[in-house]
């Protein structure tokens, strides 16, 4: 059903072309820090032409050379000619983008090129539609402007309106063309924007508005302003009101989309807006309402705010703006992020502040820039009736009480500060001297002031007044301090007493008064007081801790029953009422720079700090830190020393490019948390380098051939981005959290394989700090670190040690079976012998065959000696090679054989003769050796004998042979002495073979089984 349009087409035109045009004054104007990014910060283009931000927080900017997403620090940039296909767009010169919120996507438009979608957690494009491919059909080649409902993309063109289908990646409805009635060459669609759930309006080049219907995509209202008289080329901007209502920026002032509600949506009116007709006559290009509802519109002079309740105009001022805004380079676009900062794209790049008024003013150059102003030395009091004084070291320039204009008074002299008498009369420290400005010109004071005569060629620095009547006069020059009492007209000159100290200089920085009316005196190497104009004591700082003399005092103030020392080089000194050191400010506790000029105390709580490097806002309660510095809205990093830091009752902080005035009043502490995201990992291996990109990512395993793994993270804060600080810490390794201070990774090495939580944290400028962001890093074992290896190892040892406890048993069996042996041996051998020799010596002692037995007993302990001999040779360790076995041989062998009347011949291979034996071995192949030769001196009848011994593998063969009468094998019986041989050779693993023939002799073979 097509919708019912009201228009008041009769108000309207009335409303834009019969007001009376509303003037507004400029008078009131608010500073904004605004930072400026462009090229040089790595933007891909000037040329602005959407800003918007996603859920993450992240921002994202079209430009006409690419697509750029922004974390407050750097930039990635989207190209089509990037080597990268994650960052290759299909075309650069991109037009509007839309967040796609269930898909999770950035859809981005160009303007011949197509569509592109971008992952927003990864930062990669997924999606390319080319504007000539068979999906994405359009009769136009410029994509001006998209809106995205649902599965739908709709893309305002050159030629009309077409509907682009997501899921069905075609485009469903082709150039909605109305006008062709009206032989319109072009139906060029600006601007689309949603209304409703019901009503989509599009802004139309040289024609007006025209409504479509969101679910039929049918025209159901369009609007003709040529109707009204009204220029229809006028209308730029069409926003939404985050507090209701539709407006559009004209240039004659601001009109509003109105539904009715009464009747259910159906109708609509196009008014004028009734809550700016103060704005009526006022051209609008660019137009945005922050969080507050509050308006904000830009033309060709510039950027302003719409202040509904007092009915005015604000002009918002910023050196960036006034560098960068001018007629032929206007503001494009104006967007709210959701942490209310304002962005303004422009041709020049993208500007960004936080929606907060600055406590900065700075100036450096009046009357439209002609008029500059360098090295300033201070800036008069104001005084009712008087033009501004600003003193400089190449001039004196008088400007009005608004500081918008001024002018150049003289160039010839150098002014060092400046007061007045009275209130009224000003006076002026030079480089020639005292000077007194009368009748519009400078003029010697001691004219008018005779008791002035001989110090009014001096030159002073430091000037400060005490109870309107005594004027301090400190020499710039090392000359001391002059009192003047201008009511009693008397002039003293003070020395402190150790002037004559080689070690002091009076080179007098800066004079203070404290709440008792003293006068301190801060010089290059001493602090002095001047106690009710009485002279001069010099102070002395007590350090309990370390003594330490310090120096180059600049400026100094009280501050909670104590006072604060400006100490340059060194920092703040924190000192109690006794001159005793408490405390030292340095760059470690947050200063902007240990080079510190002037101490400007604003309130109990609140001392600013200048310094060659920005300012520091101390919180004297608790010392806490806030720095600031050009990017914040100081006209220069530079400032320097101010002779009269406290002549104003606002800090005057004076630089080489001009000065800035602070406002203390818009200090503010922010409580936007910053937010935190792992951006991107970087893996290092031996042979390449992994990049993940996700921002949902929760866990990622390295691999076991990681050399270094890189953890980047995006504490996303817009504000301040600059002092955006970051804390780390790994719960596994780390019980206190590790300060980065502003770098934003942190780089793991060396870790040993295991699982780790890695947390990370963000604190804005003013130390907010925001929730930790986890990730778990599983760093994955080489193969001799993995479970199963170590299992392996555990069961390998457990198998090695065991087997080695099986051999030391099998061992310790071995020894005990060849000490049993021995036991038998003794028992059987040598037991029995010794018992025959005691049954031998009853004999002989009793005279019974008495001869016949003492020789029995003599051949007997002959027997019993050698077999002791051969079982101590058998436990010896030293004789377990083959060669001992030989000489053993020999020594049993020979002499039996020769008393026999036989030969015997014992030898071995050279190769043989250092084979070890065990003890087992020895033994039972000796015994077997042993028995075989006396069998054949016993048996054999024969004359010869030989033992010959050979390797056989890693062991050795032992043949012994005779030359006797023989036997036959099988015929006869084997006897114990056989079975005994090869008994003994099977323990040992050995055989004997014994082999014999009828007059061939015998030959036993002792082999390896």
């Amino acid at each position: 059903m097509k919708l019912r349009i009201f228009i008041t087409k009769q108000l309207l035109f009335s409303l834009l072309c019969g007001l009376p045009c509303i003037a507004y004054s400029n008078n009131d104007e608010r500073y904004y820090p605004f930072r400026k990014y462009s090229q040089k910060e790595g933007l891909s283009s000037y040329n602005i032409k959407k800003v918007i931000e996603d859920p993450y927080g992240f921002i994202w900017i079209a430009t006409q050379s690419g697509l750029n997403r922004f974390d407050g620090r750097s930039f990635i940039v989207y190209d089509k000619s990037s080597p990268n296909p994650a960052s290759r767009i299909v075309e650069n010169d991109i037009t509007d983008i839309v967040i796609d919120k269930q898909r999770n996507l950035a859809w981005v438009s160009s303007a011949t090129g197509g569509l592109n979608a971008v992952d927003l957690s990864t930062s990669k494009v997924q999606i390319s539609v080319p504007l000539t491919g068979r999906n994405l059909i359009l009769t136009s080649d410029w994509i001006l402007s998209m809106q995205l409902i649902g599965d739908d993309i709709w893309l305002a063109t050159n030629n009309g309106l077409s509907v682009y289908n997501i899921r069905k990646n075609i485009t469903t409805h082709q150039c909605i063309i109305p006008f062709r009635k009206m032989q319109m060459e072009n139906f060029v669609i600006n601007r689309l924007l949603r209304l409703n759930e019901e009503l989509m309006v599009a802004s139309v080049e040289n024609f007006g508005l025209v409504f479509y219907s969101i679910v039929t995509k049918e025209i159901v209202y369009k609007y003709n302003l040529d109707k009204t008289g009204y220029n229809p080329g006028s209308m730029f901007d069409i926003v939404q009101n985050p507090k209701g209502g539709v407006f559009i920026s004209t240039k004659n002032g601001l009109a509003k989309i109105m539904l009715d509600p009464k009747a259910g949506m159906n109708k609509i009116a196009i008014v004028y807006a009734s809550d700016y007709l103060f704005l009526s006559g006022t051209k609008m290009s660019s137009i945005g309402f922050d969080k507050n509802g509050t308006l904000w519109f830009s033309n060709d002079a510039g950027l302003f705010i719409a202040d509904k309740e007092n009915r005015k105009v604000i002009t918002v001022k910023s050196s960036r703006l006034a560098a960068e805004i001018d007629k032929e380079n206007r503001i494009t676009d104006i967007f709210f992020d959701n942490s209310d900062n304002v962005w303004l794209s422009s041709m020049q790049g993208v500007m960004v502040s936080a929606n907060k008024i600055s406590p900065f003013i700075s100036y450096s150059s009046f009357n439209n820039g002609t008029l500059k102003i360098n090295h300033t030395y201070g800036i008069s009091p104001f005084s009712d009736g008087s033009p501004v004084y600003i003193c400089t070291e190449r001039g004196l320039y008088l400007s009005d009480r608004a500081l918008k204009t001024a002018s150049c008074f003289d160039k010839a002299t150098a002014y060092y500060s400046s007061f007045f008498l009275n209130t009224k009369v000003p006076f002026f420290c030079t480089s020639g001297g005292l000077k007194i400005l009368s009748n519009n010109k400078m003029a010697d004071p001691s004219l008018f002031y005779p008791e002035l005569k001989g110090i009014e060629k001096e030159r002073f620095g430091a000037v400060i007044n005490v109870d309107d009547s005594l004027i301090y006069l400190a020499s710039y020059i090392d000359k001391g301090l002059w009192i003047w009492d201008h009511k009693k007209s008397s002039v003293t000159y003070l020395l402190p007493q150790d002037a004559s100290d080689s070690n002091v200089t009076m080179q007098i920085n800066s004079l203070y008064v404290d709440k008792a009316k003293n006068v301190w005196l801060t010089c290059n190497q001493a602090i002095f007081v001047c106690m009710q104009g009485k002279g001069l004591k010099r102070m002395t700082i007590h350090n309990n801790k370390d003594y330490k003399k310090h120096s180059l005092f600049f400026d100094m103030c009280e501050i909670r029953g104590g006072y604060m020392v400006a100490s340059y080089g060194e920092g703040l000194l924190i000192l109690d009422s006794e001159f005793n050191l408490k405390k030292q400010l340095t760059v470690l506790n947050g200063l902007s720079n240990n080079g510190v000029y002037n101490l400007y105390p604003v309130s109990d709580t609140m001392v600013i700090v200048s310094s060659n490097s920005g300012i520091s806002r101390i919180n004297t309660a608790n010392y806490q830190v806030n720095t600031y510095t050009e990017e914040d809205g100081l006209v220069s990093n530079s400032l320097e020393f101010n002779f009269n830091p406290r002549s104003n009752p606002w800090p005057f902080l004076n630089s080489i490019y001009g000065f800035t005035i602070v406002e203390p009043r818009y200090f503010s502490t922010s409580q936007t948390i910053p937010k935190i995201y792992i951006s991107e990992i970087k893996i290092a291996a031996e042979d390449n380098i992994r990049d993940i990109k996700d921002l949902d990512l929760l866990k990622v395993s390295i691999s076991n051939t990681t050399i270094q793994t890189t953890v980047y993270f995006s504490g996303v804060n817009y504000s301040n981005p600059q002092r955006t600080v970051y804390q780390y810490r790994i719960k596994e390794l780390h019980s206190k959290w590790i300060e980065l201070g502003n770098n934003n990774f942190v780089q793991l090495v060396g870790l040993n394989p295991g699982r780790y939580h890695l947390q990370v944290k963000a604190a804005n400028e003013d130390g907010v700090w925001s929730e930790p962001k986890e990730l778990i890093l599983t760093f994955l074992p080489k193969w001799y670190q993995t479970w199963w290896f170590k299992i392996l190892v555990f069961f390998a040892t457990a198998g090695i040690v065991y087997a080695f406890y099986r051999y030391r048993i099998a061992q310790i069996k071995k020894q005990h079976e060849i000490r049993k042996n021995i036991a038998t041996d003794l028992h059987d051998d040598l037991g029995s012998t010794l018992n025959s020799v005691k049954v031998f010596t009853n004999l002989a002692i009793s005279g019974v065959k008495q001869e016949e037995s003492l020789q029995q007993i003599k051949e007997n302990l002959t027997e019993a000696t050698m077999s002791l001999r051969d079982m101590i040779w058998v436990l010896d360790d030293s004789l377990d090679t083959v060669d001992e076995l030989v000489t053993r041989l020999k020594q049993f062998a020979l002499p039996v054989a020769a008393a026999s009347n036989m030969e015997a011949v014992i030898k071995a291979d050279s190769e043989v003769n250092s084979i070890k034996l065990t003890k087992e071995e020895k033994r039972n192949l000796f015994l077997v050796c042993k028995e075989a030769i006396n069998n054949s001196i016993k048996y054999s009848g024969a004359t010869q004998i030989n033992v010959n011994i050979k390797p056989a593998g890693k062991k050795i063969q032992v043949t012994i042979t005779d030359n006797g009468k023989g036997f036959n094998v099988d015929e006869v019986k084997k006897g114990y002495g056989l079975k005994n041989m090869q008994y003994r050779a099977g323990q040992v693993k050995y055989k004997a073979v014994t082999s014999s023939e009828q007059g061939k002799g015998t030959v036993v073979d002792i082999k390896p089984v």
